[in-house]
């Protein structure tokens, strides 16, 4: 193995671990000391891959939300024998916030404390304009063609990225997070009549 390859693991390593960390102790907690214990690294290495706190954590705060970058591409992968019909899309845009492999409560919670700060520090306001728009983008993109107003398609794809944050913000603050079936629930009122998560 190269050692950018190594690098790279040890990166990913450190990221994960500050999730974690920020997940179950609160941003406040996610030390550089806390972070390297739960990587079972030395805190100096934390300084050799990364030039300090703030850039890690923002790393971290990204990487709350990169699963939902990969469910949803998995999906449309696993979708796609051509072009990815519009209901579809937008089950699968719904549902890769949702998965319990996505949305679990120590990464929602890490999640809920980056965005908290975000009004605060200037990294994770551009981490958190950065999701949204991508979270937006992939809803308005499903909604579109199932709407002929594309100002009501932008206008329900706003609602639905509330409504998933506020899930999100729900699992991170209620004890044992969302029930089963609860999220889906939500959105299928919300997005009436074009989510079908049941295919019906």
């Amino acid at each position: 193995m190269g050692r950018a390859a190594l690098d790279d693991i040890r990166r990913a390593e450190l990221i994960a671990a500050a999730v974690e960390t920020a997940g179950r102790a609160g941003v406040d907690g996610a030390t550089t000391a806390a972070i390297a214990r739960a990587a079972d690294m030395s805190p100096g290495l934390v300084h050799h891959y990364f030039p300090d706190k703030q850039t890690l954590l923002a790393a971290a705060f990204r990487a709350t939300r990169r699963p939902v970058a990969a469910a949803y591409a998995r999906a449309l992968g696993v979708a796609r024998t051509g072009a990815v019909p519009p209901a579809l899309r937008l089950v699968a845009a719904v549902e890769a916030h949702l998965a319990p492999s996505v949305l679990t409560p120590v990464r929602a919670a890490a999640w809920a404390g980056f965005a908290a700060r975000a009004p605060h520090v200037p990294a994770y306001a551009r981490v958190r304009a950065a999701q949204r728009c991508r979270q937006a983008a992939n809803l308005r993109a499903a909604l579109v063609p199932l709407l002929s107003d594309r100002a009501e398609a932008a206008a329900r794809a706003e609602e639905a990225a509330l409504a998933l944050d506020g899930l999100w913000l729900e699992a991170a603050t209620r004890e044992g997070g969302l029930a089963p079936g609860e999220g889906e629930a939500l959105m299928a009122a919300l997005l009436d009549p074009f989510y079908r998560p049941d295919g019906a």
